[in-house]
């Protein structure tokens, strides 16, 4: 058994080490930082005059920082709104969002 044991360890020293991906830009990205002060999670949408759509979802008491995708900046102003699990959800109202903008919304506790 001491052998396996060995050869097992071997095996695992000797895999190569992973490698981390290059560094991404964030410049040209527009970021969204959620502060949820809540005891529940929120989730998170942006909405304009032709759908919404899912950011994520923010887990109770945590600052998560979200992507809003290019495609849906060059279509009209936005609406942020959260939607704290259990809760009546709350907007921002529409904002002109630019490609590259940050953004920071506060979920203060209830």
């Amino acid at each position: 058994m001491l052998g396996l044991g060995t050869l097992l360890a071997a095996t695992l020293m000797s895999a190569a080490p992973a490698i981390s991906p290059p560094a991404t830009d964030s410049s040209q990205m527009t970021l969204v930082v959620v502060q949820n002060d809540r005891t529940v999670p929120v989730a998170v949408y942006a909405q304009d005059a032709w759908g919404e759509l899912e950011l994520g979802v923010v887990p109770p008491d945590s600052t998560v920082t979200l992507r809003v995708d290019d495609p849906f900046l060059d279509r009209s102003d936005i609406d942020f709104f959260v939607h704290p699990k259990g809760q009546p959800e709350e907007e921002t109202g529409y904002l002109d969002i630019h490609r590259g903008d940050r953004l920071g919304i506060l979920v203060p506790p209830r």
